[in-house]
């Protein structure tokens, strides 16, 4: 049996995405990802992670560059983000409520030639077309995208410096402003993970979206940790409830945006 990945978060550095393997072959049928329809263990996560990775890598993806995501949070929009870094570029989340012409600015901004867009928000834009090469419906199309079964993508060894995420601003003031997260950062974010109780014991359930680095910033620890989130697409209150209740472990500490317990 390998050892445990947990111990990889005690180094001063080290590789985002080889947690995400490790923790797939550690936990096995542990679940990992949960949207209130879709339920995914970790060893079929690390897989599905894998082969996005690859046919982002075979599409031509480079060191660094975004991979645009737009739509409701989901387990499959939770891959195409850790994909995206396993494959060595960026998740770069957009904001649902943006307007076409601030999707548009965003996009370019980005440098993407990945966008993964759900359904409801290609219907909701209509005949407006976002300026990225490879547009994959996210709830529709994944499954035929990515590499066969058992596909590894290639080595990615991440540096301190490496982008691994963008936050885009709220655009009040023209153009949403996209701001970079590196791997060294959000490394250094796991090493306060010990006291807010992350592990592989832990449950997160987050009903805000992933382009918020609130909802991120216990998203990634959770994930990173060996832990499971269960995702909803958007809050409400009732519905909330009932998940939370549904979900609750033994130490349960939940709160409107994410929690772990």
């Amino acid at each position: 049996m390998i050892a445990d990945p947990a111990l990889q978060l005690d180094q001063p550095f080290g590789s985002f995405p080889g947690l995400i393997a490790a923790w797939g072959e550690y936990r096995g049928d542990a679940p990992a990802l949960y949207d209130g329809a879709v339920t995914l263990s970790w060893r079929d996560t690390a897989d599905r992670v894998e082969r996005i990775a690859a046919r982002l890598q075979a599409d031509g993806l480079q060191r660094g560059q975004a991979v645009a995501i737009l739509g409701t949070t989901t387990v499959n929009y939770a891959l195409i983000y850790l994909a995206a870094i396993r494959a060595g570029g960026c998740a770069a989340p957009l904001t649902t409520s943006a307007s076409p012409e601030q999707l548009a600015g965003m996009a370019k901004d980005s440098g993407a030639i990945h966008l993964f867009i759900d359904r409801a928000k290609l219907t909701e834009l209509g005949d407006f077309k976002l300026p990225i090469e490879h547009q994959i419906v996210l709830d529709e199309e994944l499954e035929a995208f990515m590499a066969a079964p058992g596909t590894k993508a290639a080595p990615f060894e991440p540096e301190d410096a490496d982008p691994l995420n963008i936050i885009y601003s709220s655009g009040t003031t023209g153009i949403p402003k996209g701001i970079v997260h590196s791997h060294g950062m959000r490394w250094r974010q796991m090493t306060f993970r010990a006291s807010l109780n992350y592990g592989k014991d832990s449950r997160t359930l987050t009903s805000t979206p992933l382009y918020s680095n609130t909802t991120m910033a216990v998203f990634l620890p959770t994930m990173y940790s060996g832990g499971y989130v269960s995702r909803m697409g958007k809050f409400d209150t009732e519905k909330w409830l009932e998940r939370a209740q549904a979900e609750r472990s033994p130490t349960p500490c939940w709160s409107r945006c994410s929690t772990a317990g």
